[in-house]
């Protein structure tokens, strides 16, 4: 595969899984913002104000980054496997 290739659906994974970390915090701060704070107002209104604002970006960073790490450690463990050389047996005698 070429360079190109592989640049381009490395930044279409990133980008989803920053479109997905960005929606499960706007999910989870929605939840605690109909639970915890009290109905005064619009929950729209709610989610808008400053503290909520940056709540959802900290808590997509956070998710994004531990996403990210779960999928380095993944994939070392697949680059991780016993290699044997070729034409050679995998049985130790």
């Amino acid at each position: 595969m070429s360079g190109a290739i592989r640049l381009t659906r490395w930044c279409v994974g990133e980008c989803i899984w920053v479109a997905l970390s960005v929606l499960l915090a706007i999910a989870f701060v929605t939840g605690f913002v109909g639970l915890a704070e009290p109905p005064a107002g619009e929950l729209w209104a709610s989610l808008r104000s400053p503290v909520n604002i940056v709540r959802i970006v900290v808590l997509s960073a956070a998710l994004w980054v531990w996403a990210y790490i779960a999928r380095v450690i993944h994939a070392g463990d697949r680059s991780a496997l016993p290699r044997t050389p070729r034409g050679t047996s995998a049985r130790v005698a």
